[in-house]
């Protein structure tokens, strides 16, 4: 009976050792399946939020490349529009200040041999050469209106000095007595001559210098 006893206990020991044995591995194995069940939640979840993050980061990206073309074609824009208003005052700078040589070269030389001859003749300017004094002269106040933005106050003055020594000669042939008038030719062909070469130095350097710009 003692031995059968002693059997028994030994025996049921070992089947809760091996109950437990089978228990701890089954509880193993379940805590595994738990964990990398776990483990495969967490890597899909950051997977997933890695997606998201990348596709939110490549639309910041887009929308800050497009973003910086659209400044740049701005920018772009900008500069063609300066550019073009740049070429046009050169065109218009170029146009007036070739119109003012022309005038400049033409007609103070003109006035002054109209007027020379006029008084070593001791005969007053036909009407015609009158006519074409005063055309040069409108002509001569015409160019200095359109070059006066382009210029110095100091070179408009000098421009007006001109056109004035001019009208004043003109004005004088046509209206003063003949000995007054040709009593004063030389006065007024010094005047002119005087003033022209002035004017003359301010276009001749004007030209220089976009001759120089060409270079």
């Amino acid at each position: 009976m003692a031995w059968e006893w002693i059997w028994s206990m030994l025996g049921s020991g070992a089947m809760a050792a091996a109950l437990v044995g089978i228990a701890g591995y089954m509880g193993r194995a379940q805590l595994a399946h738990w964990l990398n069940r776990d483990l495969e939640q967490v890597k899909a979840d950051h997977q997933h939020e890695l997606a998201q993050r990348r596709a939110q980061y490549e639309r910041e990206l887009e929308a800050y490349r497009t973003s910086l073309i659209a400044q740049v074609e701005s920018v772009k824009a900008g500069q063609e529009v300066k550019k073009s208003l740049a070429l046009l005052v050169a065109q218009k700078r170029f146009a007036a200040l070739d119109k003012l040589h022309q005038i400049v070269s033409r007609h103070p030389s003109n006035v002054t041999s109209v007027i020379v001859v006029s008084a070593l003749r001791k005969v007053p300017a036909d009407a015609s050469k009158m006519r074409n004094m005063r055309e040069g002269q409108r002509e001569l106040s015409e160019a200095i209106s359109l070059i006066t933005p382009f210029v110095s106050e100091g070179e408009v003055r000098a421009l007006e000095e001109l056109s004035s020594k001019c009208m004043q000669a003109i004005f004088s042939a046509a209206t003063s007595d003949a000995e007054q008038f040709y009593s004063r030719v030389q006065e007024f062909e010094r005047a002119i001559n005087d003033t022209s070469n002035k004017v003359q130095q301010i276009v001749n350097g004007y030209f220089a210098k976009l001759h120089a710009m060409t270079l």
